[in-house]
């Protein structure tokens, strides 16, 4: 989580259009769904009835801690999007989890379809794709 956060806060800082950080920062998620795999599977399986049996409290509040860094970032951008009049105004912080609830699925259901033999695509391709069904819908026109 922290070198997500680190990668994110890069992206989220730079000087472009918050559309423009905006995908960077799927592009981000896309990279780490491709090269570190495990670090998306787990979040799943945090809501487990009883998770707390198997994960200690300190790492629950550790990922809790992480993860709200990185959405605040998120939130930051979609919030400026707004302002500038490029993505359309709704609930920012319902954007981020919208955002980040699409690549879990996305990356799941990759996954799923691979384990069962299935044809598909690159992941890369695959997220390409979805980032751009959601692009349209986030985009003020």
């Amino acid at each position: 989580m922290d070198a997500f956060r680190e990668e994110l806060q890069l992206v989220l800082l730079a000087p472009d259009t918050p559309r423009v950080r905006l995908r960077a920062v799927w592009d981000v998620l896309t990279r780490l769904g491709v090269n570190r795999p495990e670090s998306h599977r787990v979040f799943p399986l945090l809501h487990a009835h009883g998770i707390q049996r198997w994960v200690s409290p300190a790492v629950l509040r550790e990922l809790n801690r992480a993860a709200g860094r990185a959405f605040h970032l998120c939130t930051a951008v979609l919030e400026e999007g707004v302002q500038k009049g490029v993505f359309r105004a709704h609930d920012t912080r319902a954007m981020a989890d919208t955002i980040w609830a699409l690549f879990v699925g996305t990356v799941q259901l990759h996954a799923a379809r691979e384990n069962l033999g299935l044809p598909t695509r690159p992941l890369e391709v695959v997220c390409a794709q979805a980032w751009d069904t959601l692009e349209t819908g986030l985009l003020l026109r």
